[in-house]
């Protein structure tokens, strides 16, 4: 059922109440962010709950059809008479528009970041305010915003006045003194947010922000047993990418953002003795790099310069031996990734750039570390997979990680969005960070 302006009619609650995702990003290609809000939403809707999917940036196409074979309610602008999340979204636009012309007039100054802060709050509450306007009858609507900025939480409830869930994937280092400022006034509407956030590490760094914060720990990639490869989608893959059976070939994929490590991945290609293919796909891509890559490694490399559709992903794992990650030190957050890799079962190799994860994966044999920024290892780890291939993730791999299902993943939102409507009175059975 689309909102997308027409006359979605208000649900007055009757039965249960509605689970309400909201994802700003749902329009992207890039990261999980579809593929989250879809595995959930399409779960609930199998379960009989109502759901309402809240998406002012838009749908991908994709995304769009797979939620609307569910009959899932659908809100992508305001309409006429929703007041409110029409005066937030303008406030939001001319905020993006601020941070555009100071950006462009200070592009190493931190200050144009604020900006964009402040418009990402007044977004988050609009969406809200249309979820909350569409179920005026229940008050108690479980309420998660997918992918929510880690600052301004408080904030964000006093403009809504909606207690909800905020999936925090990772914690910048952006806020000015002004911002924290206006966030510690806010601190007591705080109480009524619940920030979930996917690894320890980030909670731990999120709760030296706030102290005083609520949070949980759960990652958000979700496992689907559906996504895991089959031996003839290899063969498949193999052919149309047209690799041989006998080559060893990985995979490098997603835009390069300042988090990766290339430089590295640069350094060890030209380490390599023996011919191993390489398939680079995402974007953003520093086209310099690639050619300086193509120039120095003995393989063949394969270069997709553009998001992948969930299909086009399946086919480039489905023809890999291996997935390559690498990250600088201390980069925390939950990798996507990593969590494919065991949700596809692909092979991995990846920097050691998260304890807590090596920790964990540390007795996997479908896993092999080299330390960050170390190319001369990475090169050694690419140069024995052509005598030792790594065996590939079991089907309980994504499980050991901390992954849930998709039913599991919204039963825990639900006990977690029926915790920020408490207040001070925390399920102890939650898996909150002590």
């Amino acid at each position: 059922m689309h909102d997308g302006g027409g006359g979605l009619p208000r649900q007055r609650g009757s039965g249960e109440d509605p689970l309400v995702l909201i994802e700003y990003n749902a329009h992207s290609l890039n990261g999980h962010w579809a593929d989250g809000v879809a595995t959930l939403a399409r779960a609930a809707a199998d379960c009989g709950i109502p759901v309402h999917v809240v998406a002012v940036g838009g749908l991908n196409e994709g995304l769009q059809a797979a939620l609307e074979e569910k009959s899932i309610v659908l809100s992508i602008k305001p309409l006429a008479s929703d007041l409110r999340p029409r005066m937030y979204l303008v406030a939001a636009q001319l905020l993006d528009h601020g941070f555009g012309w100071a950006h462009g007039h200070s592009p190493q100054a931190r200050w144009p970041y604020q900006v964009l802060l402040a418009a990402r709050c007044f977004r988050e509450a609009a969406s809200l305010c249309l979820a909350y306007d569409r179920h005026a009858g229940c008050r108690k609507a479980r309420t998660v915003v997918l992918t929510a900025s880690e600052t301004l939480g408080g904030t964000t409830v006093i403009l809504a006045g909606v207690p909800h869930v905020r999936v925090v994937h990772e914690v910048y280092s952006w806020e000015s003194p002004v911002m924290r400022a206006v966030e510690h006034l806010a601190r007591r509407s705080r109480r009524r947010v619940v920030f979930v956030c996917p690894t320890k590490a980030v909670a731990l760094q999120f709760r030296l922000r706030y102290p005083d914060a609520r949070v949980a720990v759960q990652p958000f990639a979700v496992l689907r047993p559906d996504l895991r490869l089959q031996e003839d989608e290899r063969k498949a893959a193999r052919l149309r990418f047209g690799f041989p059976p006998s080559r060893i070939v990985g995979c490098l994929i997603g835009g390069w953002w300042r988090a990766k490590d290339i430089g590295t991945v640069e350094r060890a290609m030209a380490g390599l003795t023996v011919a191993i293919d390489l398939i680079i796909a995402g974007s953003p891509l520093d086209q310099a790099t690639v050619s300086r890559i193509k120039e120095v490694m003995p393989g063949k490399l394969l270069v997709i310069p553009k998001p992948l559709s969930e299909s086009r992903l399946r086919e480039v794992y489905a023809a890999c031996n291996f997935s390559l990650v690498t990250r600088f030190s201390d980069e925390r957050k939950e990798s996507g990734l990593i969590m494919d890799a065991a949700r596809y079962g692909v092979p991995l190799v990846s920097s050691a750039h998260d304890p807590e994860l090596v920790e964990t994966l540390r007795a996997e044999r479908w896993v092999r570390w080299f330390p960050p920024g170390d190319h001369e290892a990475l090169a050694g780890v690419l140069n024995g997979l052509a005598s030792s291939p790594l065996p590939r993730p079991d089907h309980r791999a994504g499980g050991r990680l901390g992954m849930l299902d998709a039913e599991e993943q919204v039963s825990r939102f639900t006990a977690l969005a029926r915790a920020a409507w408490q207040g001070e009175n925390p399920d102890p059975n939650l898996p909150w960070l002590h």
